[in-house]
């Protein structure tokens, strides 16, 4: 059961990181993380809340001028333990306005 109930969260998490994402809330984005948190993407590593608060803000202004929305599709969890492992397709779609 408690693994039933790692997988829902870890889901739930996801969908709250992406919402945060897709409509500009660089505090419930960053919350997603821990305090000691790390980002890494092609922009660069961002490690700890404050760091990565400043680069969603940074990220949620620049996407004023070509909004994108986060959709995970086919998503995998493995559960071993306190680790977990996801494996999913990410789709990023570009919104004309």
């Amino acid at each position: 059961m408690q693994e039933i109930e790692d997988k829902i969260e870890i889901q739930e998490l996801m969908a709250r990181y992406n919402f945060a994402l897709n409509f500009g809330d660089a505090e419930g984005w960053a919350a997603c993380f821990t305090e000691d948190g790390i980002f890494e993407c092609p922009f660069g590593e961002f490690k700890g809340a404050e760091t990565l608060r400043k680069y969603a803000k940074e990220r949620t202004l620049e996407r004023r001028d070509y909004p994108v929305r986060h959709m995970l599709t086919n998503i995998v969890i493995d559960v071993h333990g306190d680790q977990a492992y996801e494996l999913l397709i990410l789709r990023q779609i570009s919104l004309d306005l």
